[in-house]
């Protein structure tokens, strides 16, 4: 969930309209606001939705103060613009998308389920474990112990949410370095310690349970620890600070620099698929203070590219193919949100979902897979 820097809310509003004399031509599907943050009647399961392009996930967190945040239903749209299929699935929580995978909690007792968009319906299977995070080709990944008086564990799951393995155990160092799962990619799976007073950033492979170190990979700014994000393959890391630094885990290629216009006061950047782009999301400090601005780089060729900048811009996703970018911003009319998809230039931009605000949030969660 990305921390905003604007109060936002939304006010959900539908105006469904009804037929004169004459009746007058339905016009062609398209995109739908969302009419309740409340889950429809379980009566029914769901037929999965099929998309040539895949399906963007989201729900609708309501926010108002002094009250729990309220989670509305899962909700699956096509990029295209058809209506949205909303779910059955109540209140989800710390959503994780896969290929063709969807995992969170749900419920008030924070209930692990993950649904199998292959099947021919949604139905949320329970989990053994929360699902953290998942590969490429469908492994789940969780850290299943960990604690102050509990070995750091990670357990993985080939899909079935019932059936888990060890990957790695670690006896306690000490009160202070609490492990955390923080990547996952092929093979692999990224992690760290909360406190860093013993160990480095750390790899291991699923595979063949094979573990590195990267001394130096996490940084500390002002107090504070920058913690990497890395690449769907598994082959880089990139912190954002006074600027981008690009590593090769392997070491096959020295750090690549890219300089920022400012020091930035957010940063947040995702690697495409393939590795050779990345996006991030940018507020600055001085020069651009309350605009969010989403940028691309080639890391091939060092071609910088703005796709948007907006008052502000919460989650993004990139499409299974890498060519379009899905995120919430702000739509041109006063006081709404807006779901879009974006061609990687920015010229190309197609809104699926507006809401107005006040007082809810769009949660994107991910793209799945065609």
């Amino acid at each position: 969930m990305r921390s905003w820097i604007v109060v936002i809310s939304f006010v959900v509003a539908c105006d469904k309209g009804k037929p004169t004399e004459p009746p007058t031509p339905t016009p062609p599907p398209g995109p739908q606001p969302i009419v309740t943050v409340d889950a429809p009647p379980a009566t029914k399961e769901l037929a999965t939705p099929k998309s040539k392009r895949g399906l963007i996930v989201y729900s609708i967190e309501s926010v108002q103060s002094g009250q729990p945040i309220k989670t509305g239903p899962l909700t699956l749209i096509d990029p295209d613009g058809t209506t949205p299929v909303t779910t059955t699935i109540a209140g989800p929580r710390d959503l994780v998308v896969g290929s063709q995978l969807i995992a969170g909690r749900r419920g008030d007792d924070n209930e692990p389920f993950v649904i199998d968009l292959r099947a021919p319906a949604i139905v949320a299977k329970k989990s053994v474990h929360e699902v953290e995070f998942m590969t490429p080709d469908g492994k789940l990944v969780s850290r299943c112990a960990g604690g102050i008086s509990q070995p750091f564990k990670i357990c993985v799951s080939d899909g079935d949410p019932q059936v888990w393995r060890d990957l790695f155990e670690e006896a306690k160092r000490g009160d202070d370095d609490l492990g955390v799962v923080v990547a996952a990619g092929r093979d692999i799976v990224h992690g760290s310690y909360a406190q860093l007073s013993k160990l480095p950033a750390f790899s291991i492979r699923i595979s063949d349970k094979k573990r590195t170190e990267y001394p130096g990979l996490i940084r500390k700014s002002d107090g504070y620890t920058i913690e990497p994000a890395y690449s769907p393959n598994g082959t880089k890391a990139v912190s954002c600070e006074k600027q981008l630094i690009v590593t090769t885990l392997d070491g096959s290629a020295k750090p690549q620099t890219i300089k920022l216009d400012a020091e930035p006061t957010r940063c947040e950047c995702k690697f495409s698929h393939d590795d050779s782009k990345l996006a991030c999301s940018i507020l600055y400090k001085a020069a651009e203070t309350g605009i969010d601005s989403l940028w691309l780089w080639d890391l091939r060729s060092n071609i910088k590219t703005q796709v948007t900048s907006q008052i502000a811009i919460g989650d993004f996703v990139w499409s299974p193919d890498d060519t379009e970018i899905a995120f919430v911003g702000v739509a041109e009319k006063p006081d709404r949100w807006v779901l879009r998809t974006s061609s990687l230039d920015g010229k190309t931009v197609k809104d699926l979902v507006t809401i107005e605000m006040r007082p809810h949030l769009i949660d994107l969660a991910g793209w799945t897979a065609p």
